[in-house]
């Protein structure tokens, strides 16, 4: 009765933290260039069809998310800092899925704390928790998948079968990632040797049918609507291949620093080679999760060298799970008593001692700084000049790219500025004709897609630079025209 107040305490009080660090200040940081992105394109006003062109302007993600977050929009209203609610709870709501997960695996109540206490301290599941994009998300359909995955494993029934499959399809819709879970899975079922003799038998044939076709049409989805995204969306210099690759896969992006990546990957190398026999026993479920880290990376790595540089941190959050994981359980089956109370002690104070430097922690005691562009400063500084005409500084006003980025910060600005009680006059930086009318105004660079922050130098031939303020990844420009 003790040991249950306090398993069931303890877990309160992680789950509590958990939701803390995603919640609180949410809307701290004003959006960066991809979540306005998704700001404009889930726009509630679009029509359906109008929302999937969008996607296409500048957005190399399927249209899923943001097809999700319109809806999101719809009813719980088109404000700026509404969308990233919808990540923070299904942030929150991954670590309730963990432990249902590690649950399915082991009996071992110091196991599921240990599960729950590493995603509810994990900084990078913390931050795109707090990121309008599809990430949080993603990770929070990958974790359901899984979990039915697993049910369906330790009961064949078509039920179980239909759920996993349509979590499953979810999955992919929001990230082609999410076929790793299909690839893991048949892949396990195949190596148990019941897959023709136990599990298919099982399954109704209709199902069976059903899903396999709409499998092939999310295939040929996949394909054509990639085929369709502007090739120059996928930067080939934004995630190369780099030799430390080799020792730091992504775990000191996903663990919150280099020394605390390299000890949990030293802890995961060392509990896969020293229980290497469960990963082939069948009733086990490690081959599974290790199946998801070499179809992740495998596939991640065949992208990079044939197709798109694409070995981003982000785009592979779903790996922290299966690491999460395979540690948590494992951990505890260690024999020997110190050997295994000093590596829980490390990996515990370790991410606490870790956590204790990230702001999301920081933000309860201290001032804290902004990380992406400062709008409020930017507008604020704007308010208080001889004018509030502002738009976005253009390297090259007849790129089509650039213009739909003007468009879309502009609509997010003039949203935040009325928002928050900013007297802002935004106008097209292309509209020569409105600007040989003018005797001053603000131009705003947003680094993510202007890196140089150059103004045609037409615009230049009548007006000089009068100021230059910063505003953190935001720049700001104070044009006056020159005398004659």
């Amino acid at each position: 009765m003790i040991k249950n107040k306090i398993f069931y305490t303890c877990f309160v009080v992680i789950l509590l933290l958990g939701f803390t660090f995603r919640f609180y200040n949410l809307n701290f940081d004003n959006l960066w260039f991809d979540e306005i992105i998704s700001f404009n394109v889930a726009d509630p006003k679009l029509t359906f069809i109008e929302t999937l062109k969008k996607n296409l302007e500048l957005d190399a993600s399927t249209p899923f998310y943001n097809l999700t977050l319109k809806y999101f929009y719809k009813l719980f209203g088109y404000k700026t800092f509404v969308g990233r609610y919808l990540s923070a709870i299904l942030g929150f709501l991954s670590i309730i899925i963990i432990f249902l997960i590690i649950s399915e695996v082991s009996k071992e109540n110091n196991s599921k704390l240990l599960a729950i206490y590493l995603s509810s301290f994990n900084i990078f599941l913390i931050t795109y928790s707090q990121e309008l994009r599809v990430y949080s998300t993603f990770f929070f359909f990958f974790s359901l998948s899984i979990f039915f995955f697993l049910r369906y494993i330790k009961k064949y029934n078509n039920k179980n079968f239909f759920i996993f499959l349509t979590f499953q399809l979810i999955t992919i819709l929001y990230h082609p990632f999410g076929l790793i879970i299909f690839f893991s899975a048949l892949t396990y079922l195949i190596f148990s040797k019941n897959l023709l003799t136990f599990y298919l038998p099982k399954i109704n044939f209709f199902y069976f049918l059903t899903f396999f076709l709409i499998f092939f049409f999310i295939f040929l989805y996949l394909y054509f609507y990639f085929e369709l995204v502007p090739k120059d969306l996928f930067p080939n210099f934004l995630g190369d291949f780099k030799f430390k690759f080799i020792t730091n896969p992504f775990f000191s992006n996903f663990f919150g620093s280099r020394i605390l990546g390299l000890i949990y990957l030293l802890i995961l190398i060392f509990l896969l080679i020293k229980f290497k026999k469960l990963f082939f026993s069948k009733k086990k479920f490690y081959l599974f999760f290790f199946l998801i880290l070499i179809f992740g990376y495998s596939l991640g790595l065949i992208f990079n060298f044939f197709f798109y540089k694409i070995l981003v941190p982000r785009y592979f959050i779903f790996l922290i799970l299966p690491i999460i994981l395979i540690i948590s359980d494992l951990t505890y089956k260690l024999k020997n008593i110190f050997f295994k109370n000093t590596i829980i002690l490390i990996i515990i104070l370790s991410t606490l001692i870790n956590m204790i430097t990230e702001r999301s922690f920081n933000q309860f005691f201290f001032k804290i700084n902004t990380y992406k562009p400062d709008f409020f400063s930017a507008f604020d500084k704007v308010n208080k000049s001889e004018t509030n005409l502002l738009s976005v500084a253009l390297k090259n006003p007849n790129d089509k790219k650039q213009q739909i980025s003007q468009i879309y910060i502009l609509n997010y600005s003039k949203k935040l500025s009325i928002e928050n009680g900013f007297r802002i006059d935004t106008f097209f930086f292309n509209d020569k004709r409105f600007i040989t009318q003018l005797e001053n105004f603000w131009v705003m660079c947003v680094y993510e897609i202007n890196l140089n922050c150059e103004i045609d130098q037409s615009i230049l031939n009548t007006f000089l630079i009068k100021d230059i303020f910063e505003f953190n990844r935001l720049q700001l420009i104070y044009l006056n025209k020159k005398k004659l």
